[in-house]
């Protein structure tokens, strides 16, 4: 005897529950939560543990155990013992209800099974579509690190980036991704693209790992291997230590933005003879189009914005960029391929510069090195030392890891959640040994550290000024010298802004010619900047809105027309697609959740008679009394929210609108159109799928009532469930019309033309640095620390102020003279490594003051080398006896005339 009843609920849809005539077993389920846990308790273990063909999903003892994201989980012993107290007849009869194995075989597709593990075989690389179980099965292990999701990679960083929990991801997911790493990218002399096939040395990698002969016996192929998804392992820091034949490190970031980078890159490298002679304006252009693709792939992807991943990026050995779509990662990018564009610009840079003058070179260099250094950020220890001496030798930069690392924080901006996270990455990121965080949540456990670190690159050869406006040199208005008055203080820094005109004194000096890589609103003081919009036009927007706009942020944003200055409005207005896939899928859980249940809970009552209490719980059910069970989803989970963001620029007065850009979201993360199409097929599929399912059931169900036989009720029961099935029926007709309006949506929106544009931005005009320009002048001197790590001794020209500053904008011209029996006189540039504003400016620099020429620093100090203000040099003009007189790197130290300066 079947019997069911549909009970209203929420959106209009039916409630169903069903119980199935004659089966020796009954299977239970509570769903604990969305994300795919749940506890299924079997009652009536003996009948099912004698079947020897166990449907798919149980256990060999009939256990339908619980899982997340395919991890088998425990059976819950409290609610099977309460299910079978509860449901079982207390005669000692047993429920003779539940005792046909037939109808539990033709349900086991619609039943809470774990996901079930897969495997694929893969030959030279590409997955074929039978499994060939004598290849070779290998183990594979990935970090995966979120990078585009900021919510995501902020959770990451609190919870410690390599030392989290693993991320979950499902069985289809880990074998997909595995083969696709059997491939690595390479980046050839045209920088081409290339895919080489793994494979065999993964094997070779694999037979040594099980101590076998390094030469293949015959038996094995060298070109397939098998992926089983249980042998792959999302690992971290904290997971146990173990060989794999095959490790990575995923990272994924934007995909758009990142591949536009490298593909411009890569165009501008490509141009050789007479295509590289183009005009240094055009250059400047395209690179320009590259800063673009950069401040984009910052927006869009936060992880290379963070200085807690550094460590992770350095100790990956095999580092993968990529983009997630929910299925597998796929590769983009690799720190190999990276690498070896870098290799390739060395040659393009040359050319330049043969062929433009020195002053379009200069103009040139800058940009183009910035974007170098943000490639190198993504490069793992292995392949940096790949190019350590071709980066010393060719591009002048030092090119051992902590260089490199105090060069990255030099031209980006890396931050961090707090103080504590922000120095122990620091430490981490510059020694190459991960720092406990726990060890500096004492602001004076941060301060020690701090000035061992400041030691410490100086050691190095660098140093690391600080301004007087913000207060970060340690000084007092007191007379008495303050220790390490050189040293910039500990101030609960959360970004490396701070190392902005971080110098080094070495033989590798292009470092400090680099300008930091100010892209985003945080790096700027000014709260307006010049932008160029989708719609052709200029606009001034303010510094805080540029953010919101790129990343389609729905709200209000106001524009200022930079010719006419007429405010105009920036909507960005966001619209759910498909939201009605969701809605059906709850309805088909539903559905499919009843089926599995084959029996409600409800209040029972000690009787010898079945029918009795099968009909008092039928009752209870219909009248609302009984409470409904929790049962696992019965079907495949499809995507979340899908969102279409549409920005649009106010055009008129009365209020009408361009639209100028349009972003596809899914999750909050940003996919194309086709991506969007793609994935609302599938979800379709699935759903469609699971209903054919459900109607074959309800249609073999529906055989099986007949009347006249039902031993409880007999024909009136019968009819009863026939009118139930029909109920059913008729749900699953609404779903498939809803299906079917759908599927007409996704097929008229894929022939709908809309803008390509999904960033409103085209350009944005980024001030130019005051700091950096043309030759700037470079003053060559000595410097060690003593003894005690407190003193820094200094050997440079030393001169006094001797002239009241003369301001223009945020530039001064000071006069200079020295106490030298021949008499230095000249003029010094300067300019504060800080805007300051006007008011302020006289406690800059004041006559009297003595000031040390570091390179391209001017240390201001008081009287017995108490230090007050480091300034940058931007120009130098030196006189002595009528004879123009300038120190150049060049020449030789003259240690007579610069005696030794220790800085307190």
């Amino acid at each position: 005897m079947l019997w069911a009843c549909f009970a209203p609920c929420s959106s209009s849809f039916s409630f169903v529950r069903l119980a199935l005539h004659n089966m020796s077993h009954f299977h239970q389920g509570r769903n604990v939560d969305d994300e795919g846990a749940a506890d299924l308790i079997p009652v009536g273990e003996e009948d099912y543990a004698q079947s020897d063909d166990t449907p798919a999903g149980y256990e060999s003892d009939g256990r339908l155990t619980a899982t997340r994201d395919g991890v088998p989980g425990k059976p819950n012993a409290e609610w099977r013992a309460l299910l079978q107290q509860s449901y079982m007849d207390i005669s000692g009869s047993g429920n003779l209800l539940l005792s046909d194995l037939r109808l539990r075989r033709g349900i086991s597709g619609l039943t809470a099974a774990p996901i079930k593990e897969v495997a694929f075989t893969y030959e030279k690389g590409e997955r074929l579509g039978v499994y060939d179980d004598k290849a070779t099965c290998i183990d594979v292990a990935i970090h995966y690190i979120t990078g585009a999701d900021f919510a995501e990679v902020i959770r990451q960083e609190n919870e410690g980036v390599m030392r989290g929990a693993p991320v979950k991801k499902s069985p289809t997911w880990k074998a997909a991704t595995a083969g696709d790493l059997l491939k690595e990218i390479e980046a050839t002399e045209e920088l081409e693209f290339d895919f080489k096939d793994m494979t065999p040395h993964i094997l070779q990698l694999h037979r040594n790992r099980q101590s076998k002969h390094a030469t293949n016996n015959g038996t094995e192929s060298n070109s397939k291997v098998n992926i089983k998804s249980e042998l792959v392992h999302i690992v971290n820091a904290d997971s146990p230590k173990k060989q794999f034949d095959l490790e990575c490190v995923c990272i994924e970031l934007h995909g758009n933005s990142l591949m536009n980078l490298i593909y411009n890159f890569r165009t501008l490298l490509l141009e050789k003879g007479t295509k590289a002679r183009r005009n240094p304006l055009e250059i400047i252009q395209i690179l320009e189009t590259m800063v673009e693709d950069a401040r984009r792939l910052l927006s869009w992807s936060p992880i290379i914005g963070r200085i807690a991943h550094r460590l992770a990026i350095q100790q990956s050995t095999y580092t993968r960029y990529g983009c997630d779509n929910g299925k597998a990662f796929w590769t983009l990018a690799t720190s190999r391929g990276i690498a070896l564009t870098v290799k390739h610009s060395v040659s393009y840079l040359s050319e330049l510069k043969a062929s433009n003058s020195k002053q379009a070179f200069g103009l040139i260099k800058p940009k183009v090195m910035q974007i170098v250094v943000l490639l190198l950020s993504l490069l793992n220890d292995s392949d940096l030392k790949q190019l350590e001496n071709m980066l010393e030798d060719q591009y002048q930069l030092k090119a051992d890891r902590k260089s490199m690392e105090l060069t990255i924080m030099k031209v980006l901006t890396l931050s961090s959640v707090g103080a504590p996270l922000f120095l122990s990455s620091l430490l981490s990121s510059f020694s190459g040994e991960r720092c406990d965080t726990q060890n500096f949540k004492e602001e004076s456990q941060r301060v020690i550290a701090w000035d061992s670190f400041v030691s410490a690159i100086t050691r190095e050869g660098w140093i690391l000024p600080g301004s007087f406006i913000k207060k970060r040199l340690r000084y007092d208005k007191t007379p008495k010298p303050k220790k390490q008055s050189w040293k910039v203080k500990w101030d609960e820094y959360t970004d490396t802004e701070i190392f902005d005109h971080l110098q080094y004194n070495g033989e590798k000096k292009e470092v400090n010619d680099i300008p930091p890589l100010k892209l985003q609103s945080k790096d700027f003081e000014m709260e307006e900047v010049l932008a160029d919009f989708q719609d052709g036009k200029k606009y001034v927007v303010a510094f805080k809105d540029l953010e919101g706009i790129t990343l389609a942020s729905p709200g209000t944003y106001q524009l200022s027309d930079a010719e006419s200055g007429e405010k105009k409005d920036l909507r960005v207005d966001t619209e759910d697609q498909f939201f009605e896939l969701k809605d059906l899928w709850n309805a088909i859980r539903r559905l499919c959740v009843s089926v599995s249940e084959h029996a409600p809970r409800g209040e029972m009552q000690r009787s010898g008679k079945v029918g009795n209490t099968l009909t008092r719980v039928k009752r209870s059910i219909l009248v609302g009394r009984a409470r409904h069970p929790q049962a696992p989803p019965t079907l495949p989970r499809i995507a979340g929210r899908r969102a279409k963001n549409t920005t649009t620029i106010e055009t008129s007065a009365s209020g009408q609108c361009k639209e100028i850009a349009v972003c596809w979201f899914l999750e909050g993360g940003k996919i194309t159109k086709a991506e969007m199409l793609e994935g609302v097929l599938e979800d379709w599929n699935t759903l469609e799928k699971t209903v054919k399912e459900l109607r074959r059931f309800s249609v073999s169900t529906r055989g099986k009532v007949t009347p006249g036989k039902d031993r409880v009720k007999g024909s009136h029961a019968a009819a009863e469930e026939t009118k139930l099935l029909e109920m059913l029926d008729r749900e699953l007709d609404r779903i498939e019309q809803e299906l079917l309006k759908i599927n007409e949506k996704r097929r008229q929106l894929s022939q709908v033309l809309t803008k390509e544009n999904d960033d409103p931005i085209a350009r944005v005009h980024f001030p130019n640095p005051v700091h950096y320009k043309q030759d700037m002048p470079w003053l060559c001197f000595h410097m060690n620390l003593d003894r005690e790590g407190a003193g820094l001794e200094v050997r440079a020209d030393l001169y006094t102020i001797c002239g009241q500053p003369s301001w223009t904008a945020n530039t001064a011209q000071v006069s200079i003279e020295d106490q030298h029996p021949k008499k230095k006189k000249g003029t010094l540039g300067v300019v504060p490594l800080d805007p300051v504003p006007e008011p302020q400016r006289t406690y800059e620099i004041r006559v009297g003051d003595e000031v040390l020429l570091l390179g391209g620093l001017v240390v201001v100090m008081k009287p017995k080398g108490r230090v007050v203000n480091y300034l940058k040099l931007t120009s130098l003009d030196i006189t002595m006896d009528d004879d123009e007189w300038g120190r150049s790197e060049d020449q030789a130290e003259d240690e007579e005339s610069n005696p030794m300066t220790k800085l307190l």
